[in-house]
């Protein structure tokens, strides 16, 4: 990186500082440098990226609804292992079953869960073979709180869609996550994410974004 060399200031500093002058100057020093002290205090943690010895203390997944799930070495979006799901609920679900499958996604964490209680973001990628669709996430807490599919409001659909036969990051804003009742975000155990049509589908690199620790 360049530096000036009377002052050793780099441009990226330089700017800092500049930006606290004129904050001064302009006697609103509470209103932006917060601003700037929370977006550089904000970073991207890893929930799970289906690859060994990274910390899971037992399964990596758990088959929910008609998911069939499995790891695989390919396709991957990094690293060496991604998770697989045959989604199967329309072929094989009983009268009023969703088509469709849900499988369960646990940490890589030694203590079972991780504190998500100041996250604002979870992000997957995932690579869907079978159309361009929206994607449903549940939050569950080491106690299982986080409600079930017959009751509404307590899953929170993606804004985005994937893309056919390519990886697409699908992130979901936790800020606005429904109000669960005795969901424990400071201890979640596990995600839930669901596919509306039967296909297969893979999962890699679940992380979240939380205030840096």
């Amino acid at each position: 990186m360049w530096r000036d060399e009377e002052t050793g200031i780099s441009p990226v500093v330089a700017t800092v500082l500049l930006i606290g002058i004129v904050v001064l100057a302009a006697g609103t020093i509470l209103v932006l440098i917060p601003t700037l002290s929370m977006s550089l205090a904000s970073i991207s943690k890893t929930f799970q990226n289906f690859e060994k010895n990274n910390g899971t203390p037992s399964d990596y997944y758990y088959d929910v609804y008609w998911a069939s799930p499995g790891l695989v070495e390919s396709p991957v979006h990094e690293g060496k292992f991604a998770l697989k799901m045959e989604a199967q609920g329309g072929a094989n679900g009983g009268p009023g079953d969703p088509s469709g499958g849900t499988v369960r996604i646990y940490p890589a964490s030694p203590t079972w869960y991780v504190d998500m209680s100041e996250a604002t973001s979870l992000s997957v990628w995932i690579y869907d073979t079978q159309g361009n669709n929206t994607v449903e996430l549940r939050l569950r807490d080491i106690d299982g709180d986080g409600g079930d599919r017959t009751q509404p409001g307590t899953t929170l659909w993606s804004d985005e869609y994937t893309q056919q036969n390519q990886w697409t990051r699908i992130t979901w804003d936790l800020t606005k996550y429904p109000d669960v009742p005795n969901l424990d975000w400071d201890k979640i155990s596990s995600i839930e994410i669901y596919m509306w049509w039967d296909g297969t589908y893979y999962f890699d690199e679940v992380t979240y974004v939380a205030p840096y620790i």
